[in-house]
């Protein structure tokens, strides 16, 4: 089963997203905001995606939706994900490659609805918390999009270091530079349908025993190698040619990590080739 754990960014930094506050590479965002009940895509949202769909430098695009307190959970739930779903319908009606939206998820109440937190009264809810955050990654400006996965480096029994499959720190979203290799990942899955993979995921910094660090209820290691899997799995490879693990950083490229750049390269996936 198919389970995203992204989380978004914006004015939900310190709540929704904390890992996101010593970020090198922060994603951007948009804000949508709804209507109590309202899920569909209306004119002032439609500005604002318009916007986004004229970006031509857009490599990904993460979709995440909240309901306000009002309602059951069961029905915040529901109206949740059918504003992403929508959001992302309007996206791929207008010409966005369905290959560029990584996660459409929604998340039910907004952790901080609550009939306490209002402060229009004039709104039976909190208009800030019937939303849809689109969180996006641009190409690096001075990316050069040449490096490639060849079909030479298909070996069984070998291990593929992904290079510039990365994440931010202490959480288990990718950065930007990462979804042009994704796509490549995803390429060479269509073009080879016998190939099969463990993805394996690892951490970086100060675990230097070798456990991994918990995210939201998992190792982030594992964490990191799952979302690598729903991303292939959200674009049509079957699971049955997927597994994934966490090794923590009981592996690391860079075991003394003196900067940025080592700490990112430990913060990395491999693939196992298991069957060409």
């Amino acid at each position: 089963m198919i389970n995203m754990k992204e989380i978004v960014l914006a004015f939900l930094f310190c709540v929704v997203f904390p890992c996101m506050l010593h970020a090198q590479q922060p994603l951007d965002t948009i804000s949508l905001f709804f209507a109590v009940d309202k899920s569909a895509v209306e004119a002032n949202n439609a500005l604002l995606l318009d916007e986004l769909i004229a970006d031509t430098s857009i490599t990904g695009i993460n979709i995440y939706g909240y309901a306000d307190f009002l309602g059951s959970a069961a029905y915040n739930q529901q109206l949740s994900e059918r504003r992403s779903v929508n959001v992302q319908d309007y996206l791929i009606g207008k010409g966005v490659s369905r290959e560029k939206i990584s996660v459409v998820k929604g998340y039910g109440v907004h952790p901080n609805s609550a009939e306490e937190n209002r402060k229009d009264f004039s709104d039976s809810g909190i208009q800030a918390h019937r939303m849809v955050q689109v969180a996006y990654g641009r190409k690096p400006q001075n990316s050069s999009g040449e490096e490639k996965l060849s079909d030479e480096v298909l070996v069984e029994n070998t291990n593929i270091v992904l290079e510039n499959i990365h994440f931010h720190g202490a959480c288990d979203l990718f950065l930007p530079k990462s979804y042009s290799v994704l796509k490549e990942l995803l390429e060479i899955m269509q073009k080879h349908p016998t190939l099969k993979i463990e993805i394996q995921g690892y951490i970086c910094c100060h675990y230097d025993t070798g456990n991994d660090q918990d995210y939201e209820g998992n190792p982030l290691s594992f964490c990191r190698a799952e979302a690598v899997y729903d991303y292939l799995v959200v674009n049509g490879v079957d699971p049955a040619r997927l597994s994934y693990v966490g090794f923590g950083s009981s592996r690391k490229r860079f075991p003394l990590e003196q900067n940025e750049y080592e700490r990112a390269m430990n913060r990395r996936v491999e693939i196992l080739i298991l069957e060409k």
